[in-house]
């Protein structure tokens, strides 16, 4: 499962100029969920790394019996999660091991925290040590050589957040500082050679910060289409990893 052009380039290209997103988009958003869908069995054990106050699975989504961790180096977005967003949760830096989650789980969740990490490498060994064998790793992430990776590397943080308040009305207090380390295609292959098996998908997704000019809208599903169609995997925007112990 990957992004790929949902009309031909002059299409696709029209339609942003017109404000409007390829429809590819849609069908970008509702990937990873459809890819966790087949890991939620009766009983199983998830590990939620980074969410915070916004779990991945709504407890309404989760299989019967399932136990549900959260892990969070804040404990103030942990606790201000909705009440039962989870069984339990450990406060903890992924970077670093915690002992008391090796070998617990069945399924591991991040969704878009590992951009922000400053070692992708021990975040994802230590994920690994948190699964059982035979247990599946689930994580969106944002890409390295994406336009706002590349401008968030040099833009403060601070107007960062301004500028995302602006063109995403984001609430900036959402807006965290990223590091994009090892987060583009082939470095996410390269460091992960213990696992059994590791699929990196890429997404094109950048125009979701354009919306506020059709001119940057339209260029850049220029270069979207033009990366997807010369499979320019490094150059994507998101990541989905599926990766088994």
């Amino acid at each position: 499962m990957t992004s790929r052009a949902s009309g031909g380039f002059k299409e696709e290209v029209k339609q942003a100029w017109a404000g409007k997103l390829p429809e590819r988009y849609g069908l970008a958003e509702a990937s990873f969920l459809d890819l966790v869908s087949p890991s939620l069995t009766p009983g199983c054990r998830i590990l939620d790394v980074g969410a915070g106050r916004t779990p991945v699975l709504a407890p309404e989504a989760r299989p019967v019996g399932c136990e549900y961790v959260g892990l969070d180096i804040a404990r103030s977005e942990l606790e201000g999660a909705p009440a039962g967003s989870y069984d339990s949760f450990v406060v903890g830096d992924i970077t670093k091991p915690t002992p008391e989650l090796e070998g617990r789980f069945d399924l591991v969740l991040s969704l878009q925290l590992l951009e922000h990490v400053k070692s992708l490498d021990d975040s994802l060994n230590n994920i690994y040590s948190y699964l059982r064998p035979g247990g599946r790793f689930l994580g969106q992430l944002s890409g390295r050589f994406s336009f706002f990776a590349l401008a968030g590397r040099v833009i403060p943080i601070g107007a960062s957040r301004a500028i995302l308040k602006w063109a995403q009305h984001r609430d900036p207090a959402s807006v965290f500082p990223a590091h994009y380390h090892h987060c583009w295609a082939s470095a996410i292959r390269k460091i992960t050679p213990q696992w059994s098996r590791v699929d990196v998908i890429p997404i094109w997704g950048g125009n979701a910060y354009l919306t506020r000019s059709r001119a940057l809208l339209a260029l850049n599903t220029a270069y979207e289409h033009w990366g997807m169609a010369g499979n320019h995997d490094n150059l994507a925007t998101h990541y989905i990893i599926d990766a088994r112990r």
